[in-house]
């Protein structure tokens, strides 16, 4: 390096970086690390469930009906909160093109999107799927579920907002039009607003991942384990 900097005399500045730094560096950036196979521990690894665990690394050949026997015992506000994503995904419902941009999703949703017409979408789909059915199902549900409360991941979200927000009122300070200016600023604000509820959010996610592993996924390991 010594050499190179007395040969060419660059006009940029070169650090060099010891392997402590980089791991500081790099400590949440997974997919960066395993692009460059550098050793990495999974800090979400002891936050995954056991019941999650052993559910979704065998095949499980459940029947629906089971499924929803389970699912009708459930806390409603909990189930529907952990399971909103999957309900989503499922009835896959269609949208009516918006004619503002104040219109939000759920006001341009045509579809219910809700456990009753979760579970019949899902009952008529296993006719056609097989004996997998409800293990993918399942297996795709807990997968949205640890993602979205994934404690580990609380500083990196934040961190993304933080720049959005920086990004957004640097856009509004050199906009020119009112509108575009004003939209940035809403972004901003949004932003900021969103960092101060995160970590709840996270936290809230996280206890009904641990809700549905205990009293969901651990039943449906053993068809006998049905109240």
């Amino acid at each position: 390096m010594e050499e190179f900097r007395a040969g060419n005399k660059p006009h940029f500045r070169i650090v060099v970086w010891e392997a402590k730094d980089l791991e500081a560096l790099t400590a949440e950036a997974h997919s960066l690390r395993a692009k460059y196979n550098l050793p990495d521990e999974l800090p979400f690894v002891a936050l995954l469930n056991r019941y999650h665990l052993e559910y979704v690394v065998k095949p499980q050949l459940n029947t629906v009906e089971f499924l929803f026997r389970l699912m009708d015992l459930l806390d409603q506000t909990t189930r529907d909160r952990a399971f909103a994503p999957t309900y989503h995904d499922m009835i896959n419902p269609r949208y009516r093109t918006p004619t503002s941009g104040d219109q939000t999703l759920e006001e341009l949703r045509v579809d219910r999107v809700d456990y009753e017409s979760f579970k019949r979408k899902c009952l008529d789909l296993s006719i056609l799927e097989g004996a997998g059915f409800v293990h993918r199902v399942i297996s795709e549900a807990l997968s949205w579920m640890f993602h979205l409360g994934d404690k580990s991941m609380t500083n990196t979200f934040v961190q993304r907002n933080r720049f959005l927000s920086q990004y957004a009122t640097e856009k509004a300070s050199t906009a020119v039009d009112s509108d575009e200016k004003q939209a940035h600023l809403k972004v901003a604000e949004r932003a900021i607003q969103a960092n101060g509820q995160i970590p709840g959010q996270i936290q809230q996610a996280y206890d009904d991942y641990l809700y549905i592993c205990h009293n969901l996924i651990r039943k449906l390991l053993s068809e006998s384990g049905a109240p």
